[in-house]
């Protein structure tokens, strides 16, 4: 298979998010490619695609040397570096480009988030209103300036961003619960605030179901518990086979089907936490993903004083379910309201979250990290959780901080 056919077979299984057979087929022609400008481009743009940074940057790098005048590079480097916890550098590619090329609403939303991710929010909202004013229509945009204004308490500024997106796209779900949100803080709900410290410390709970994740990650995160708090932690884990578990590692079976009597199956089995009250379990719960990395004391959210507390969304100005405590038993309709229809109407669990529990409190920012947004160069000053959401996972020790943490 010479190599324009395997672009083609690449694209192919891109296009259907196959990217295990995408890997596969372009890592058989990695020692054919030619040292083309054009084809080098392209091929790290495929790994960028894939996920794959190390060799993206490569090519990409390559294909900057050869073909000099192509400024769409700077652009692709500034995708890279933004995608991998360097937000700064790919603010300086955005920036390179935008001095001899003209700018567009996307551009000028890349280089608002890079800003954002970077800690300058001013910088932030000054370049997404720019894109706005652009296309004032474009939903990444105005969401991604929403979710400044509100992380800066200008509720009612990103109010009106939600609002002038309604009229455009009055069906987009992310954007009604938006709305939801900057309502919900309008009217005294809390964001970014350390609201106080609990009597008593939070169960732990995971979820673990399917083949995805193995024991081990239930094992790791259970060890990383307990080594990142100071007092002891009951460590439960909801699981549809609890084989492998550690010893002292305590066990509750998932319901196979919601109350309506329909199947369930990846991560809506989350949801399943927030039944009516669990007797096993304490009076409030901690709830992790089994693939993130502690990397501070939990001893901020074992006691944090929300009957609940989320980790906020860094794309869009909702939450992000991979952290929570709550009250047990407190939230049923999470559970209760679940259907087949609202799983293909929602298409994830914090969006579901999000529109049931619109005014919950956000944990502080510094906190709960993603790995790839803030984490990927180092772990973040300040955090508590680095979270993996996609690829790569843990496992792959993509870091060579992750190693010193995940055990």
């Amino acid at each position: 298979m010479d190599i324009i056919e395997t672009f083609e077979k690449v694209t192919g299984f891109l296009k259907v998010q196959n990217t295990t057979e995408a890997r596969a087929y372009l890592n058989r022609i990695e020692d054919k490619v030619p040292d083309n400008g054009a084809v080098q481009k392209f091929t790290g743009q495929l790994y960028q695609w894939i996920g794959d940074d190390a060799k993206s940057l490569k090519y990409i790098l390559r294909a900057r040397e050869l073909l000099p005048e192509d400024m769409s590079l700077l652009l692709t480097l500034g995708y890279h570096y933004l995608d991998n916890g360097a937000p700064k550098i790919a603010a300086d590619y955005f920036d390179q480009y935008l001095l001899t090329e003209a700018p567009t609403a996307r551009i000028l939303c890349f280089l608002g988030r890079a800003h954002d991710y970077n800690g300058e929010k001013d910088q932030a909202i000054r370049v997404l209103r720019q894109a706005v004013e652009m296309m004032p229509s474009d939903v990444e945009s105005q969401l991604h300036l929403g979710r400044v204004l509100m992380a800066n308490g200008k509720y009612k500024d990103a109010l009106d961003c939600f609002k002038t997106l309604s009229f455009f796209h009055s069906d987009n779900i992310i954007i009604d619960l938006s709305r939801r949100r900057a309502n919900a803080l309008l009217k005294g709900a809390n964001e970014v605030t350390d609201i106080g410290r609990a009597a008593e410390p939070a169960t732990v709970v995971c979820v673990k179901y399917g083949t995805k994740y193995g024991a081990n990650y239930v094992n790791r995160l259970a060890s990383m518990v307990r080594r990142q708090s100071s007092v002891d932690v009951d460590f439960f884990c909801l699981t549809d086979d609890p084989a492998g578990l550690e010893v002292g590692i305590r066990t509750l079976p998932l319901p196979r089907m919601n109350i309506l009597g329909q199947d369930i199956s990846g991560w809506w089995q989350k949801l399943a936490m927030f039944r009516e009250k669990i007797d096993e379990l304490g009076s409030h719960l901690l709830y992790f993903d089994v693939d993130v990395v502690i990397t501070g004391s939990i001893d901020p959210l074992l006691f944090y004083d929300s009957d609940f507390a989320i980790a906020r969304n860094c794309y869009v100005p909702i939450f992000s379910s991979s952290v929570m405590r709550f009250k047990n038993g407190s939230w049923p309709c999470i559970w209760s309201d679940f259907s087949q229809i609202n799983a293909e109407r929602y298409g994830g669990d914090e969006i579901w979250i999000a529109s049931k529990v619109p005014d919950a409190d956000v944990f502080p920012d510094d906190w709960c990290k993603i790995y790839r947004l803030h984490a990927a160069q180092a772990v973040p000053e300040g955090s508590i959780v680095v979270s993996f959401g996609g690829e790569p996972n843990p496992g792959d020790y993509p870091a060579p901080w992750v190693e010193n943490y995940w055990y």
